[in-house]
């Protein structure tokens, strides 16, 4: 962590020195994220907002149960089609990259953002620093760095965990040509406990969360991931006249697309063994596990755009895919070859949408397909704009190489399992003057994979139906009280499988208001994270898994929040008690079996714009 607060006073001192003069205008900068060509570009705002400020980790945004201890492995409480992209080992871990892994910047002057998180207990601390840098080159190519350094101790034995990630990112647009690229490097440390050995130790008395033994104490797992991308556009025919994606005015009519993505990731798992795995292959001793994963994607296409006659934009391109495994004696290199075809609109102020078609013809991926679109509509009428937005999808996808073959100290299988098949068709409303919306989901999977009660994978061949409806409403209440609600309710057709909690909610009530002048903005009130009990997963270290377990329930239980936040022109501040209401009333106080969460401790923050 040295390093980053060496980067964070270097930053603040630079800063305090060059931007004297401060600028309280938000256009000074533009941002927007882009993953692919039919999709298009998405507006972003700069987040000044004090609402929500104290979550400064994505647990509860995402609808996540995490393991005790902020950075260690998530797994989710709702249901999403996984990322096949992403070999199995680093999905738990993903949730940490993803935030801004695709915005890029345009902007007026230098602009610097100092986001800072602390716990204050000395001896199990946290510390989180994330330093964001861009600027412009000229009026056509920005570079912005971002730097992130989390550290948390945790309040069991053997919890620490370290996460660090750098991201340099560049966009050029200019006519004729634009470009959007990035490199990302994300390294987790982190300490496996294996849980506390009995949690009738919590669940039946109040043992302080240091006298706890755990079920591991030698054991690591050391993630590190590495990501390369590229998007770039060349007129064909035509002209591009623009100095940011956003605001483009395109009067091309001919472009040539390329989309490249190089991923490494890396698992390595180290521990003196005793008796909390059933199986050794290796090793009687120590395990020393290691296990790796390259991927390159290219993506060539030729896009018609939307200045023709139709006025709707059509692609048309190849795909190759090269990937290698590797894991203890098995190094294994396999190759893909698709198509691709697309129609999307993006022009359009009040309608938007596409539709994409891709299928693998040859090589490793020979038989995966993907069907999906979606559908946007602005319905304006006075004083309000109300969205409505319909996707819907069909995937066939291979397996995950490991988990048709694998081969560690503590787990080894060979299997031959079928494509799955998933199906999602949603609906979706957004109303922006009453501050509220839903959605409504439908899935289905076929040949869903899952990990069985002896953290073994699974293939389930029929298909298993998943329902869900997600609300939020924010509650205004005279000038300063203010009730924030976001809830989702589902249900599997198959819950001895796939195990989902019946509802899942976060709900804020805090009381606003204006001191100073009017210039120090105060929000103080308190949040609940809630889901209702089921039989939530159990965590496996050496595979970083998560599987099926019959043992005991979790749930049931309000984790509550106390906070201030205050924003003061570009600050942001935050005090809060995290789980507040610890031992007052229930004190099954578990997401995941014998992994409990932290007792009552107090945190803050800061979250500084610097620009001229």
């Amino acid at each position: 962590m040295k390093y980053f607060y060496t980067i964070l006073i270097f930053i603040f001192t630079w800063v305090n020195l060059n931007a004297q003069n401060i600028d309280s205008s938000a256009s000074v900068i533009k941002i927007w994220s882009i993953e692919n060509s039919w999709i298009g570009t998405k507006s972003e705002v700069i987040d000044t907002l004090p609402t929500g400020y104290q979550n400064y980790m994505p647990i509860r945004s995402e609808f996540l149960g995490v393991l005790g201890n902020n950075g260690s492995a998530t797994y989710p409480l709702t249901f999403s089609i996984p990322n096949e992209e992403t070999p199995f080992f680093f999905v738990p871990y993903k949730i940490y990259y993803n935030a801004d892994r695709n915005k890029f910047y345009n902007t007026r002057t230098p602009y610097t953002r100092i986001d800072f998180a602390a716990g204050t207990s000395k001896e199990k601390g946290e510390q989180y620093v994330n330093v964001l840098h861009t600027q412009n080159v000229n009026p056509y190519l920005n570079v912005s760095l971002r730097a992130n350094g989390h550290n948390s101790t945790g309040y069991y034995l053997h919890q620490e965990n370290r996460n660090n990630s750098f991201r340099i990112s560049t966009n050029y647009i200019k006519e004729k040509y634009k470009l959007h690229a990035f490199y990302n490097f994300e390294k987790y440390k982190l300490t496996e406990n294996g849980g506390i050995l009995r949690d009738d130790f919590i669940t039946d008395s109040l043992y302080q969360p240091e006298n706890l033994n755990v079920r591991l104490n030698s054991a690591k797992n050391t993630i590190a991931f590495r990501e390369a991308y590229i998007h770039q556009a060349i007129t064909l025919i035509g002209k591009t006249d623009s100095i940011d994606s956003v605001t483009a005015k395109h009067t091309s009519f001919l472009e040539l697309h390329h989309t490249g993505r190089y991923q490494w990731f890396k698992k390595h798992y180290t521990d003196k063994l005793g008796n909390f795995y059933n199986s050794i292959f290796i090793d009687s001793i120590a395990t020393n596990d290691s296990s790796h994963t390259e991927t390159l994607f290219q993506n060539i296409a030729l896009v018609l755009t939307e200045n023709n006659p139709l006025k709707t934009a059509f692609l048309l391109g190849v795909n190759y895919d090269q990937r290698s495994y590797y894991f203890y004696y098995s190094d294994t290199l396999l190759n893909s070859f698709g198509l691709q075809a697309s129609v999307f609109k993006h022009n359009d102020s009040l309608f938007s949408g596409y539709f994409n078609v891709e299928q693998w013809l040859s090589g490793y991926l020979k038989g995966n397909s993907k069907y999906d679109g979606q559908l946007l509509y602005k319905l304006l009428i006075p004083k309000d704009t109300i969205t409505l937005t319909f996707n819907a999808g069909y995937w066939t996808r291979h397996p995950d190489y490991y988990q048709n073959r694998f081969y560690s100290n503590n787990f080894k299988w060979e299997n031959n399992f079928s494509n799955s098949n998933y199906s999602t068709t949603s609906l979706a409303l957004d109303d922006k003057r009453f501050n509220m919306g839903f959605l409504a989901n439908f899935n289905t999977v076929k040949n869903y994979i899952y990990f069985d009660t002896l953290a073994l994978p699974k293939q389930q061949t029929n298909t298993i139906k998943i329902m869900s409806g997600e609300v939020y409403k924010n509650f205004k209440i005279g000038r300063h009280i203010c009730f924030n609600n976001r809830a989702i309710i589902q249900q599997t057709s198959n819950d001895s499988l796939l195990r989902l909690p019946m509802y899942v909610g976060v709900h804020s009530l805090f009381y606003q208001f204006r001191i100073f002048k009017k210039v120090l903005k105060v929000q103080v009130g308190a949040e609940v994270y809630y889901f209702t009990k089921y039989f939530a997963p159990k965590y496996i270290p050496a595979t970083s898994q998560f599987a099926i377990q019959n043992e005991r329930q979790t749930g049931n239980y309000p984790f509550v929040d106390a906070f201030i936040n205050l924003n003061w022109k570009r600050a942001r501040i935050f005090v809060k008690f995290e789980h507040a209401n610890y031992s007052l009333v229930l004190v099954d106080y578990f997401m995941s079996p014998h992994y409990p969460m932290p007792p009552r401790n107090l945190k803050f923050g800061i979250s500084w714009n610097f620009y001229n």
